[in-house]
């Protein structure tokens, strides 16, 4: 199927979360239909993208032309019909399974039988909201993470009938919106909510058993995790109700699962945790806190490598820059060691009655930073570490060795690019590395390195067309 490119797209949900995608979309230089029920829930929207612009201005971001550009591009609409010129539109209404079903029920009567429709789903199965389309094929999920305009991770699930190149063009979709995709397979909370809703509930727990109070559970993550926000504090950052409905969904993978009580009344509540300005612990309730937070982590992460639902690469950086860590899961289970990992998972599992995960060894957390991919006679290794601007290091340069001398054996291979995800590659230091002798022909540009005979390997990135 020949794929149409992508000029205009539509986004269904005016609010938080979709007036976000809507605003990152035409800042990216696409067109934009925003979509919602009622014209004042699209104002209200318009409205909040207008705030987040003028604040960019005020930090110098944007500039006021800038600003008028992007507005330009976006168009509100109260009638689903406006949507039938997208090539691509996402969903991104409340977690409500029906709701759901029904909107893609109409959507697929409206778009045109090669445009994509997608959902932002945060927990429900893509397969299953995919029997409500009539081209399942063209049905995918794109999970955006909260500031959708602001944070560069996007998860993005293909179901059993999604088509091949349905995938590829969300993946290169990704990129032109500059985002960093991880793909994961279907399953439940996919990869990041799989480990971080989990780690939330437990954070309620330990609330509930007396011990410690939500500002000492926040302050002892924060350090145990190098991130600049606890549990509570995030969950009053994005809505409790969203971490309740969410664990919801995962109570179908056992007892472990089950939301935490005082989670369930803080939802139906709907309000925010409260949290003293300052906070103290006994080195007790810190131990506890701190091996029960981070064998929660490390048990769900092993699940996710064991069910093969992302690479651990993936599931790194899933953490890195959607959530923001320092360090991500398996970077964390590699500094920590194989001992120690086993101690806390085996902890968390007998607690709850679990089997330990068969991932929890090394082998499971090797990092992959180098994909080879064959296009006819074009091999095409791309080092895929946004986190890091793909930055170079040894195992980088071990992993880029080893899949040339791969493409570089391959008699079909008539010509080998190297190239980024993402992000450029990290000037500097990186384009240093970046002399390997061949005889084939080392990108479609070649030039002579000065310091020797061997040809230097230009860097590029991924071109829309490609």
């Amino acid at each position: 199927m020949i794929m149409k490119p992508i000029q205009t797209i539509g986004v269904v949900g005016a609010g938080t979360m979709g007036s976000a995608l809507a605003q990152k979309f035409a800042q990216s230089g696409f067109q934009v239909v925003l979509a919602d029920r009622e014209m004042k829930f699209v104002d209200k929207g318009l409205a909040g993208i207008r705030q987040t612009l003028q604040e960019g201005v005020e930090r110098r971001i944007f500039s006021e032309e800038q600003t008028s550009e992007i507005l330009a591009r976006i168009r509100g609409v109260d009638q689903l019909s406006g949507l039938g010129n997208c090539q691509i539109v996402v969903e991104a209404i409340f977690e409500n399974f029906e709701a759901k079903t029904e909107l893609f029920k109409e959507l697929s009567n409206i778009v045109s039988p090669d445009a994509i429709l997608a959902t932002n789903t945060s927990s429900f199965a893509v397969s299953e909201l995919a029997e409500a389309v009539s081209r399942p094929e063209r049905f995918i999920g794109l999970h955006y993470f909260y500031h959708a305009a602001k944070n560069r991770l996007v998860e993005i699930i293909p179901g059993a009938r999604t088509s091949p190149e349905t995938l590829r063009q969300c993946q290169v979709f990704a990129a032109l919106t500059g985002k960093d995709p991880i793909v994961c397979k279907d399953r439940y909370g996919f990869a990041v909510n799989r480990f971080f809703v989990p780690w939330l509930n437990e954070a309620v727990r330990l609330l509930e058993e007396g011990v410690a109070d939500t500002a000492a559970i926040d302050q002892v993550c924060m350090g145990a995790f190098k991130i600049g926000m606890g549990p509570f504090a995030l969950m009053n950052a994005t809505g409790v109700p969203i971490a309740y409905h969410s664990q919801k969904t995962l109570e179908r993978f056992g007892d472990f699962y089950t939301v935490a009580g005082r989670l369930k009344e803080q939802a139906l509540a709907n309000q925010p945790w409260e949290i003293a300005d300052s906070a103290s612990v006994s080195e007790s309730a810190e131990k506890t806190i701190r091996e029960r937070m981070l064998g929660t982590v490390f048990l769900v992460c092993s699940q996710i490598l064991e069910e093969g639902v992302c690479s651990a690469a993936e599931l790194n950086r899933g953490a890195r820059i959607g959530l923001r860590w320092r360090k991500g899961p398996v970077e964390l289970m590699r500094a920590y060691g194989e001992a120690e990992v086993q101690r806390l998972v085996k902890q968390m599992a007998d607690k709850y009655r679990l089997a330990v995960p068969g991932a929890v060894n090394a082998d499971s957390w090797k990092l992959e930073w180098v994909e080879l991919q064959k296009r006819g006679k074009i091999a095409v290794l791309r080092i895929n570490r946004p986190e890091d601007m793909n930055a170079l290091n040894e195992t980088v340069m071990r992993q880029l060795s080893e899949k040339f001398e791969q493409a570089e054996n391959d008699p079909e291979v008539e010509s080998i690019i190297i190239t980024g995800a993402g992000t450029p590659l990290s000037p500097g230091r990186t384009l240093n590395f970046l002399l390997i002798t061949s005889a084939k022909t080392p990108w479609i540009k070649s030039q002579p390195s000065r310091n020797s005979g061997r040809r230097s390997i230009s860097r590029s990135m991924p071109h829309p067309s490609r």
